[in-house]
């Protein structure tokens, strides 16, 4: 039987002399994993609308397990970001976690379409490369990649609490506060005492959070954020990515 997906190819993974698996997050059936055969050899049709993170409409015949791989109609290789070292680390970066994160047959179409506006919005701000400074550049593309990430831990069942303590669950944080992975999120001060917690947080990290929950990625290409509140996200990421 023959399907056609709304695509975003994840990643690829060589078998065999001339095949390849592919990994990639569909509208219509969630995370897929399929085959392709004879893709790698010289001259292969299927090799260049197969390439990760593109955004393709993917025809695969299954009767049954993965299925074949028979064509694919790439809508939007996302070009501009692909010619910047720093936006392909990124984005690469990104794909093999949330790959990673995702369960195969898992299907939500908000997170395909936080996909493929990260995607999108990483590739239009590579448009405008040459009129911005590289570090301002740099920073942008980390923050809304680890924004990225942190809402699809969200959406994955994985959220970090912000607006309580984790582990009290009190309002009142005290003068200081503290992030906690295991906890699943802010812890207060008297909580952070009694743990012997040292990961301690700016308010601004704080109020980065509360925006993150509550606002869209288009929200972050908007506004300047500190390296320092950036630097603290991605941590946080880290922790929370290492904890699921």
């Amino acid at each position: 039987m023959e399907y056609k997906y709304t695509s975003i190819i994840l990643d690829k993974k060589d078998v065999g002399e001339t095949d390849r698996i592919y990994s990639f997050y569909t509208l219509e059936g969630g995370k897929i994993q399929s085959l392709a055969k004879g893709v790698r050899k010289s001259g292969a049709k299927l090799a260049g609308s197969l390439e990760n993170f593109l955004f393709a409409g993917v025809i695969v015949m299954r009767s049954r397990g993965m299925g074949k791989i028979v064509g694919s109609v790439v809508e939007n290789n996302f070009s501009a970001l692909r010619g910047n070292f720093h936006a392909l680390s990124r984005v690469s970066f990104a794909m093999k976690t949330f790959d990673k994160l995702t369960n195969l047959d898992y299907r939500d179409e908000s997170v395909f379409y936080l996909l493929k506006q990260y995607l999108e919005i990483i590739d239009s701000q590579s448009l405008f490369f040459s009129t911005r400074k590289n570090e301002e550049y740099e920073n942008k593309i980390e923050l809304l990649t680890f924004i990225f990430l942190f809402q699809v831990l969200s959406y994955l069942g994985h959220g970090c609490e912000v607006v309580c303590c984790s582990e009290c669950g009190k309002e009142d944080f005290g003068q200081r506060f503290y992030f906690n992975a295991k906890s699943g999120g802010v812890v207060c001060e008297n909580c952070a005492r009694e743990q012997k917690m040292n990961f301690e947080l700016s308010v601004n990290t704080v109020k980065l959070l509360r925006l993150i929950n509550r606002e869209n990625l288009y929200f972050f290409t908007k506004i300047g954020v500190d390296k320092k509140e950036i630097d603290f996200l991605k941590l946080i990421v880290i922790e929370m990515i290492r904890w699921v």
